[in-house]
């Protein structure tokens, strides 16, 4: 085979193709401006989050005293925040006195690990709150046992990230017999995290002055805040790789009446990588707003990513 698309089996699609593009290709090119343009604009300018949102459900007992239903990744000088919603639906958790929700960072975490009995662990707690249930009507018509807990979290005097740990215990447990008396608990927590650095102390002025910014809460923790900028940089970076190899393939088909394969293939890998961080942008936007996402994105960036990886190999194999 010639290094161009000459033979009879790629004549069909290259003499479409190269219709395609002297017909269409400048319009073609002014609407992906276009809409890219348009698209991003949208995404820079759309806001704020609400939460990072897990959910899920747990039942204590006497082998399993604590459960850690979350982690989180705080910025340095920042004040998070961490709200907790708890139900057990229509039975009454007894004892309720000893349901405890507790709140560790990695600096107290391995030792929490270490601690032997539930009452030894919890001693290590940055933070503690009871947990007490009332009956509401709010979320189920028929009624059922809710709590709800907000705790700030506050690293507002350390300068590295830390990663905090949700903890609820119930140390009561471990020397009561209550297995066949405690109920399954679903629960919700949001957790949100600052990235202004509003608490971050002015060079050579007194300590005690903070600089003037407003507190800037979103759901990313912190080991993932960059991961929006990466994907910016991505989409710009391959998305200008794609036109400027759509140009290459215009000048060749018009000089030449030809193109070579790999440049279709490396093309179509660029306009691929750069939608793969498109959608994937679009899903943390939607992860801001409600705290889960959006999956049909997050899903359709993986497979744009996955076919952008087989052309590239398909790249290497032809030549």
């Amino acid at each position: 085979m010639s290094d161009d698309i000459t033979n009879s089996q790629y004549n069909f699609v290259h003499h479409c193709f190269r219709r395609l593009i002297m017909m269409y290709g400048s319009k073609m090119l002014r609407s992906l401006l276009l809409t890219s343009s348009l698209l991003i604009l949208w995404i820079l300018t759309s806001s704020v989050v609400e939460a990072r949102k897990t959910s899920g459900n747990f039942v204590l007992n006497g082998v399993n005293s604590e459960v850690t239903i979350a982690s989180f990744a705080l910025s340095g000088y920042a004040r998070g925040q961490m709200e907790l919603s708890l139900s057990s639906g229509s039975v009454f958790y007894e004892n309720e006195r000893s349901l405890k929700l507790h709140l560790f960072t990695d600096t107290e975490w391995p030792k929490f690990k270490k601690a032997t009995t539930c009452d030894k662990k919890v001693q290590y707690a940055r933070n503690s709150h009871p947990i007490n249930f009332v009956w509401l009507k709010d979320k189920n018509p028929k009624g059922e046992w809710q709590a709800d807990v907000k705790i700030g979290m506050d690293n507002t005097q350390e300068s590295r990230t830390h990663y905090w740990y949700v903890v609820i215990t119930d140390c009561s447990l471990e020397y009561q017999y209550r297995d066949g008396t405690i109920p399954k608990i679903d629960f919700v927590v949001n957790l949100l995290n600052d990235v202004s650095g509003a608490y971050k102390k002015k060079p050579g002025r007194d300590p005690s002055v903070l600089l003037a910014k407003r507190e800037e809460l979103t759901h990313l923790s912190a080991d993932q805040v960059g991961s929006v900028a990466i994907h910016y940089v991505t989409l710009f970076l391959s998305g200008l790789l794609g036109i400027f190899m759509t140009f290459v393939i215009i000048g060749r088909l018009r000089q030449t009446k030809s193109a070579h394969l790999a440049l279709l293939l490396v093309m179509a890998a660029a306009f691929l990588d750069s939608s793969s961080s498109f959608c994937e942008i679009v899903h943390l936007k939607w992860y801001q707003s409600n705290g889960y996402g959006w999956y049909f994105m997050d899903a359709l960036s993986s497979h744009f990513e996955a076919m952008c990886d087989s052309l590239i190999s398909l790249v290497f194999l032809a030549i």
